[in-house]
């Protein structure tokens, strides 16, 4: 099992830089999550994303908008 290693948490991190140089036209990161996935959400605030404040209702309930600027 490779969970809690901080894998995604290392990924998350260096994604701003990828985008960044990969897609210089993008100037907004944004995620959405399921309100029951707090280590999701968790994971998100640690690499720097934000919660938005809006919500959407999905496939599984409701969801929340974060986001990261570049």
């Amino acid at each position: 099992m490779e969970q809690h290693k901080g894998y995604a948490q290392g990924a998350m991190k260096m994604l701003p830089d990828f985008a960044r140089e990969h897609f210089t036209f993008v100037q907004e990161l944004v995620l959405i999550v399921n309100h029951a996935n707090v280590p999701a959400q968790n994971l998100y605030k640690k690499a720097g994303f934000s919660d938005t404040g809006r919500r959407r209702n999905g496939n599984h309930g409701l969801q929340y908008i974060y986001h990261y600027s570049l």
